[in-house]
């Protein structure tokens, strides 16, 4: 199997999301399975993308036949004019000794931090733009600021427009982050992690394409005619433009940053909640668009009720209490599995306040009421066990006591065949019971 065929695999995986069904993340399939880090993993994806027909398949492009699998690696970085130079009967010496050249040549140019023949740099940002090679295009030296006839040329708004108009409901969600982090490091961090949590992410069609890397790497927007590289604090930065511009008036979101969950005409889903992720009988913040009243841990799952505590953290008493409140102070609260979501109530709660919940507080006087009982039978039990042991018991009769275990099991023996209808097996049982008595009884007359 060759690397790109290996690459495609891996990018199968990744992209659905296989591996979910037995492990944690990525990297841990990547380690039990394969004995590979994720570095390497990217590389051979990287391959898959760079070398494969439509760069998503099994088959190599037609252009790349020929080539040995260890010239392709040392042309995996390799730009398409550099490309050019390299033929399949050449040696990986000869390959990387082509690159040393260019190396050399790029290191002057390096130097004066003067930017390649058609290249144009905007921000700050890494840029590539592909322009027609023409004899009359004359050299110029651009600065990082806009030129004066941009012509074709997009900036950054540009390209994250673009990828919002693509991928719409993904573009919510991102800027719901926006506008929930105050901070635009914040911001960053929080997008990068929820759209390339495993540090590549990639999709795209033939007019536009996108690629979300670690942090580290960035994010990276294209279309048939140019590409950008940019940070993700910068894609926060022009994200979050965009959603401050198209954002709802406050009232309309919820204490997430989240719309009201609207679901399709005729759908058995009926529940109030926001963004399809949380659940108004289950929330515990102070919301603005709450559809239905949380309900209480109490409340049984047939005939619900309202969570009582919840109406005064609405009104804002509870912010008396302060930090000491769950419902106030999520951290003490406790967070449920899946969701992480925060679920507080006052019947495990230590704090003693005139906002508890009665039912909580009923709860405890009944708990402390049972403990009470609990220990009044202990000591009425020990008490009895002190004293038969201060009492002289009287000498076991053996025979009087196996006499009368005979006699009750008789009675048993007389009841069961009088009142008829008994199974037979049970008679049968009663039956042995009374005939083992019996014997035992002879024995010990015997032994008298």
């Amino acid at each position: 199997m060759t690397f790109d065929n290996i690459g495609y695999l891996l990018k199968t995986m990744m992209d659905k999301m296989m591996w979910q069904a037995y492990y944690s993340c990525f990297d841990e399939y990547l380690k039990s399975e394969l004995q590979m880090d994720y570095t390497m993993a990217t590389r051979f994806i990287k391959a898959c993308e760079k070398y494969s027909a439509k760069g998503n398949g099994m088959e190599i492009e037609e252009k790349y036949e020929g080539y040995s699998q260890a010239v392709l690696i040392e042309m995996l970085n390799m730009p398409p004019e550099l490309e050019e130079k390299i033929a399949p009967s050449m040696t990986v010496k000869q390959v990387r000794e082509i690159k040393r050249q260019a190396k050399q040549k790029d290191k002057p140019l390096k130097e004066s931090e003067e930017p390649a023949d058609g290249d144009i740099v905007i921000d700050g940002e890494y840029r590539e733009i592909d322009i027609p090679e023409s004899e009359n295009i004359v050299p110029e030296k651009v600065a990082t600021s806009q030129p004066e006839d941009p012509g074709e040329i997009h900036d950054e708004r540009w390209f994250v427009e673009q990828y919002v108009k693509f991928e719409p409901k993904e573009s919510e969600e991102l800027m719901c982050i926006c506008l929930r982090e105050k901070d635009n490091s914040d911001r960053a961090d929080a997008i990068q992690k929820h759209i390339s949590p495993y540090g590549y992410n990639c999709g795209g069609s033939s007019e536009f394409g996108f690629a979300f890397r670690s942090f580290a790497v960035g994010v990276r927007l294209y279309t048939k005619k140019e590409k950008i590289h940019m940070t993700y604090r910068r894609f926060a930065k022009e994200l979050c433009r965009i959603a401050e511009e198209t954002a709802l008036p406050q009232s309309a979101k919820s204490a997430y940053g989240l719309e009201k969950t609207e679901y399709p005409e005729g759908s058995s889903l009926a529940g109030e909640g926001c963004g399809h992720k949380y659940n108004c009988f289950l929330c515990a913040q102070a919301c603005s668009i709450r559809g239905e009243n949380r309900h209480c841990r109490f409340a049984p799952l047939g005939a619900p009720f309202d969570c009582e505590t919840m109406e005064i953290l609405e009104k804002g008493d509870l912010e008396k209490v302060g930090d000491r409140c769950q419902f106030v102070n999520n951290d003490l609260a406790y967070h449920t599995a899946g969701s992480k979501e925060a679920d507080p109530c006052c019947r495990v709660c230590e704090e003693v306040c005139e906002y508890r919940c009665q039912r909580s507080i009923q709860e405890n006087k009944t708990e402390k009421q049972s403990e009470s009982e609990v220990l009044q039978e202990k000591e009425i039990l020990e008490s009895e066990a002190e004293t038969e042991k201060d009492e002289d018991p009287e000498p076991l009769n053996e025979m009087c006591e196996v006499r009368k275990i005979l006699e009750q099991e008789k009675q048993h023996l007389n009841d069961y065949l009088e009142i008829g209808g008994i199974p037979e097996k049970t008679i049968f049982r009663q039956k042995i019971i009374v005939a083992a008595l019996s014997a035992l009884v002879r024995n010990l007359e015997k032994s008298e």
